[in-house]
């Protein structure tokens, strides 16, 4: 669990602290800059811990709880209702649970715009089933590592670290967090995600190079607002993107593996000459 606001330095619970400690972290790291946010996070490690033993379900795919996130995510969620500094503690605990349980809950998000979907989703960071032992082994077929937001995760941590290493899917956890917007975070999981199946289909092909994952992202885009006619001149690349990020997951993840094909058509990706093990060891050579 982290306490901090988005933008500034987090303190990380890795282990149980006393009262006075969650204090002096609290008030050292969110009340300086936002006073009312060091009350209201205090509610949510609260309610979470309270949430964690009665119905542990709702954080399923939450690797770090993140106050600061999951703040904005309810703000996401409910941005017409009364603010959340105006609403009680037992209606602040009513819309933590809401915002935890829409994975669950198919009305919930048959209801919900996809675009507010997705900002809620990577607020939580909330990633699939197996989704850092997927990255781990795109990983390993990417000598030059990936790049996410203009951040390296370098080929050598997946050598240095197995699938089932905390530490591994900790790294990965914080790079997506360095994407300042929710909305992208989701995509760039959606990406990584079509990556691995790629990858797992094909175990022949491996990276030349690095992964750059801002620049598929965008070049599905690309294809999308051209395929659809949805772009007019003089509109700038972040509408585009907003465009791209309010269509269905099916049409999005369609439009990230056409790239990703492009990806492979235009040379980027050759014919892997060396193997892993789970653990990250190397095997002898057996493809060519």
């Amino acid at each position: 669990m982290t306490v901090g606001v988005i933008g500034h330095e987090e303190v990380v619970f890795k282990s149980p602290m006393t009262p006075s400690e969650m204090r002096e972290a609290i008030y050292s790291k969110v009340q300086p800059l936002d006073p009312i946010q060091a009350v209201l996070q205090q509610e949510i490690i609260l309610y979470c811990g309270k949430l964690i033993q009665t119905d542990p379900d709702l954080f399923d795919g939450i690797l770090k709880i993140r106050t600061g996130w999951i703040l904005r995510a309810i703000f996401f969620f409910d941005s017409e209702a009364n603010p959340i500094e105006s609403s009680s503690p037992s209606e602040v605990r009513r819309r933590l649970q809401r915002i935890l349980s829409l994975n669950q809950d198919e009305e919930a998000k048959s209801a919900l715009a996809v675009f507010k979907r997705r900002q809620i989703e990577g607020c939580l960071c909330r990633v699939p089933r197996n989704f850092y032992e997927r990255v781990w082994h795109i990983l390993k077929r990417t000598p030059g590592g990936i790049t996410i937001a203009g951040n390296l995760l370098p080929k050598d941590l997946c050598l240095s670290m197995n699938l089932s290493d905390l530490n591994f899917a900790s790294e990965v956890e914080r790079m997506l967090h360095n994407i300042h917007k929710p909305e992208f975070i989701h995509i760039v999981i959606e990406l990584l995600c079509v990556v691995s199946t790629i990858l797992n289909r094909n175990p022949e092909l491996s990276f030349k190079g690095g992964l750059d994952v801002d620049g598929l992202v965008s070049n599905a885009c690309n294809l999308f607002v051209k395929d659809q006619n949805l772009g007019k001149d003089g509109d700038n690349d972040a509408s585009r993107m907003d465009l791209f990020l309010k269509a269905p997951m099916a049409t999005t993840t369609g439009y990230l593996a056409r790239a990703m094909v492009n990806n492979i058509l235009q040379g980027d990706m050759g014919v892997l000459n060396e193997s892993y093990d789970e653990y990250g060891h190397r095997d002898a050579c057996n493809m060519c």
